[in-house]
């Protein structure tokens, strides 16, 4: 029976629209969540890390790029990274005053490095690219220096003798 078939379906769609506006209710009649500090730090330590993440990805490419010549890779992957540092900054503002100064300062200078770097491939300027690439990297690995204990190797174990194990 069609009819019988169209009403079967209707009743089907009648109560998942019900079943959803119940769902629906019931949500905006809860109070809120409030987040703590600790999970806002979390969350911006989990984005922070996402746009860390991409721009190794963009160092790497630049890396190979310098390798095989290429400025229009170099250019692009410049931007790039200069655009990602500056969302960093707005973003993700240094919370400790101590630290503050020294963390814009480094960003400020990844940015221009980098800026310089895609106008001196723009320009044909290889030397003065890669010139701003080690500098550029350079400013990155000191950041990540101070920020956290990640980028610094571990000290040597000291043997019983009071020497590190691998000294002669």
């Amino acid at each position: 029976d069609p009819d019988g078939m169209s009403k079967a379906r209707w009743g089907v769609a009648v109560a998942v629209l019900l079943a959803v506006l119940a769902v629906l209710v019931f949500r905006v009649g809860a109070e809120p969540q409030r987040l703590t500090d600790d999970q806002v730090a979390a969350s911006r330590f989990t984005a922070g890390h996402r746009v860390m993440a991409q721009q190794r990805k963009h160092l790497q490419a630049l890396l190979n790029a310098f390798l095989t010549g290429d400025s229009e890779a170099i250019g692009a992957h410049s931007e790039a990274v200069a655009k990602d540092m500056t969302d960093v900054a707005r973003t993700f503002p240094p919370g400790d005053p101590e630290q503050a100064s020294g963390s814009w300062r480094a960003m400020a200078e990844i940015v221009e490095q980098s800026r310089q770097m895609a106008a001196a491939a723009k320009a044909g300027d290889y030397r003065m690219a890669y010139t701003s690439y080690a500098n550029l990297t350079s400013r990155c690995i000191e950041c990540h220096q101070l920020r956290r204990s990640v980028g610094a190797f571990p000290k040597p174990a000291a043997s019983a003798n009071g020497k590190a194990k691998d000294a002669p």
